[in-house]
């Protein structure tokens, strides 16, 4: 569990100090306590499969080329504000196109080398990977992250989740750890979750573990395969 998520879970009601007096304690911002995701509409959902099955066939295609298919080919026409954020906040699509949509870190985030460039990467906990993608459903979706030792292809660990946050990253590769013991070097993208103060710290708390980055795309072994529709009912929020 992650600091932040231990003064979350610390909050209860009490009659002798109130939930906004807890919070203050605590150090926790208000708004947590009372924020829930809206589900998407079902036009969003209708564009976000759509996209995810077209994008299969031409990975070339960005946001901008994805809207003019969708209003050419199936009538459908919104605003490139709405594309972006489903193409890219959502499915983390990105264009094989050479371009500049890559991975990038919230500004002031600290970026770290990539040190796996020429590297023979050949015992257990040598390096691991890490990356998140989407996972279609029947009445959503869902954000898959999961951590591969990268000598053996071993699956170490894998989480599930409707949102997409830090603490979520973070508390998975704690858990990993505690069961397989620290890696030499964790190899991930730019994204905002893993050069976030919060992640960066956990990996390289002790001295054990370096962090590299940029790096290839493990979501990308999971979006080439066809997506079963899957159905989870009572799958709440993390």
């Amino acid at each position: 569990m992650t600091a932040l998520s231990a003064r979350l879970a610390a909050l209860t009601k009490r009659k002798d100090l109130s939930l906004s007096r807890q919070c203050e304690l605590l150090q926790v911002n208000r708004g947590r306590l009372y924020y829930r995701p809206l589900p998407e509409s079902d036009l969003n959902l209708k564009i976000l499969h759509l996209m995810d099955q077209h994008y299969l066939d031409y990975p070339d295609k960005g946001p901008r080329r994805m809207r003019q298919w969708l209003a050419r080919k199936h009538g459908i026409r919104v605003n490139l504000k709405r594309i972006n954020r489903l193409y890219y906040s959502v499915l983390q699509l990105k264009s094989l196109l050479p371009g500049p949509h890559t991975s990038k870190p919230t500004k002031g985030h600290k970026v770290f080398p990539y040190l796996l460039r020429g590297m023979q990467i050949e015992q257990p906990n040598q390096v691991w990977q890490t990356d998140i993608t989407y996972i279609g459903m029947t009445s959503g979706y869902l954000y898959l992250t999961a951590w591969i030792d990268v000598a053996t292809r071993f699956v170490l660990s894998w989480s599930l989740s409707n949102t997409m946050t830090s603490e979520w990253c973070t508390e998975l590769y704690q858990q990993t750890i505690a069961r397989w013991g620290n890696p030499q070097i964790v190899n991930t993208d730019q994204g905002s979750q893993y050069t976030s103060e919060e992640f960066t710290q956990a990996i390289l708390a002790g001295g054990k573990t370096k962090l590299s980055m940029p790096a290839c795309r493990l979501a990308g072994t999971v979006k080439v395969e066809p997506q079963t529709m899957l159905s989870l009912n009572g799958f709440g929020e993390r």
